[in-house]
């Protein structure tokens, strides 16, 4: 079987093509495949609607009438299959990739031909890509949540991890090229035309699909006609990591934010700038490597529970609480697990785990509580003045470590720099500083939310 060539389609010389019994027109001028709307495809894919355009063709919705199920058909450009090595190393890498088998990579089924078109059939989804969902995200003026970002680009990985198992490469990871699927019990990101460029000459590509914003993402070495491997692949995972983040691409990708995000961890920045490297030997030599090192920007957060403050050795610390104490502090008031009331402010307290911690550990174990539904959610960090707000002012020092059941020192942090030094309590002589540092080895954090 020989692939046409494109001025094989039009001997008369016009611009396209129209086959009246298929609908499928070709426009070799604009270099557009057109497939009118109920076209049946090979006697057995009925065209739906056009779901969207790319680099390598044109994507419809279609009913397979044989199999009775939804599909997605990718048509793809005839130059980019101009001759038969071309459509080889087409066949070869859709066979590998169907053979993948990972829910986190798109289901390919099979290789057509309708007259002059080559395409493939893949499973239907039903959502949107990536760079969608950043856009909706960016016309609000607003980020992605932190967490959320983390999911995402651990989803990408996981699947480029799979197929870089069994060495595919895909070489044009774009935030198009991911997608968002919908669903009612979570959500499942899919990686689209895996190992599918690394068929076509990378010239064809970049001069009739890669608009300039798509270049971004590919890694250096393949620009440069050098070998070109996993390491690739992560430099566009790097890429569309920092985009997430930030919103935007920075114009100098080398020169990033400090912190790239208020609540990013420190090791944010340095675990972006190795998976973005120029020098491929220099970033992480695989996705499981870079997997890991996301990983452990949650692992904390991940591993914390939301901790009963009363420990195994202190089970006697509610006895401790006098009736002198409790008519001091009428104020204060035991809620669930721990949770405590304040009816003076309308606040309700709770007080983390014995940890040093800084502003930007503190808010992730806050998140923590929210994301496991600890007592109903709602918690935030609190503010220094509502921090303030647990000592009356003018009444003097009071002992508030029964009402947490608790001793020593406790340091909330609410610098953004790093430090943990905003402010300090003495929950042993109820005394309260603040300055430039900290009194303390023993840090803790609180969180508070409205009732």
């Amino acid at each position: 079987m020989t692939v046409p060539k494109t001025e094989d389609f039009n001997p008369l010389g016009e611009h396209y093509s129209v086959d009246d019994t298929t609908g499928t027109k070709y426009d070799s001028e604009q270099q557009k495949i057109t497939v009118e709307k109920d076209t049946v495809l090979s006697n057995r894919f009925r065209i739906k609607s056009e779901l969207g355009r790319g680099g390598m063709g044109i994507v419809y919705r279609a009913t397979d009438e044989l199999l009775n199920r939804e599909v997605a058909l990718k048509l793809i450009k005839p130059e980019l299959l101009k001759d038969a090595n071309a459509l080889e190393r087409f066949r070869r890498e859709l066979i590998l990739t169907r053979s993948l088998g990972c829910n986190d990579i798109i289901r390919v089924y099979d290789i057509h031909q309708h007259d002059e078109f080559y395409y493939f059939s893949m499973e239907f989804l039903e959502g949107q890509s990536l760079r969608k969902y950043m856009n909706s995200y960016r016309q609000n003026q607003k980020l992605i949540l932190f967490q959320e970002t983390i999911d995402i680009i651990k989803k990408i990985l996981k699947g480029l991890n799979t197929a870089h198992e069994e060495n595919v490469v895909h070489r044009d990871l774009t935030p198009e090229n991911i997608f968002m699927v919908k669903s009612k019990n979570k959500s499942r990101i899919v990686l689209l035309d895996f190992g599918i460029a690394k068929s076509f000459e990378l010239k064809s590509l970049t001069r009739s699909t890669h608009s300039m914003g798509k270049m971004y993402y590919i890694a250096p070495e393949i620009f440069e006609g050098k070998h070109f491997d996993q390491k690739s692949d992560i430099f566009s995972a790097g890429i569309i990591f920092l985009e997430m983040l930030l919103g935007k691409l920075p114009r100098v990708i080398t020169r990033l934010p400090v912190p790239i995000r208020q609540e990013s961890p420190e090791d944010l920045n340095r675990i972006i700038l190795k998976a973005i490297e120029e020098n491929p030997g220099d970033r992480y030599q695989s996705v499981r490597e870079f997997y890991i090192e996301v990983n452990n920007l949650l692992s904390e957060k991940k591993e914390i529970k939301p901790e009963k403050i009363i420990q195994s050795h202190d089970k006697n610390k509610e006895a401790q609480i006098t009736p002198r104490f409790k008519q001091q502090e009428p104020r204060f008031k035991k809620a669930e697990i721990g949770v405590i009331k304040d009816s003076v402010t309308g606040l309700e307290w709770y007080v983390g785990p014995d940890k040093d911690t800084n502003w930007n550990k503190a808010k992730e174990w806050v998140e923590g509580l929210n994301r496991s539904n600890f007592a109903g959610s709602g918690w935030r960090m609190p503010s220094r003045e509502e921090l303030r707000g647990l000592y009356q002012k003018g009444v003097g020092t009071r002992n508030l470590d029964p009402v947490f059941n608790t001793t020593g020192w406790w340091v909330w942090s609410g610098e953004t720099d790093g430090s943990s030094s905003a402010c300090s309590f003495n929950f042993n002589n109820g005394g309260a500083y603040w300055g430039n540092r900290s009194l303390s080895n023993i840090h803790r954090v609180f969180a508070v939310r409205s009732r």
